[in-house]
């Protein structure tokens, strides 16, 4: 904690960290300092881009792991199909896609 001397000090401190440093939501979420001196427009148009790449970065990730899912299915449906043909038992809780109504465990 620090202790001010003086009680210009202390609104000095208090002015500063209003203005330089606390996000405002009514400017869009920069400080006053930043619109002040009319860094606000390329700050948000930055965090827009950012926004943007960001989105589209989960998006393609998450269509991957959708991908990779559908495939390890198809894989495990298939190595269920080959034991049932073989006759052996399928270990874990398998559907198989030829029998999709049947479980082993």
């Amino acid at each position: 904690m620090h202790v001010y001397d003086c009680p210009e000090e202390l609104s000095r401190e208090i002015d500063r960290f209003y203005n330089h440093w606390r996000y405002h939501e009514s400017l869009g979420n920069v400080t006053p300092a930043d619109v002040y001196f009319g860094r606000a427009e390329a700050i948000l148009t930055r965090r827009t881009a950012l926004r943007a790449k960001t989105m589209e970065e989960r998006r393609r990730r998450y269509r991957a792991s959708k991908q990779e899912q559908e495939t390890r299915k198809c894989l495990t449906w298939a190595a269920a199909d080959v034991k049932l043909n073989e006759g052996q038992q399928p270990e874990g809780t398998v559907y198989s896609q030829s029998h999709p109504n049947v479980s082993f465990r």
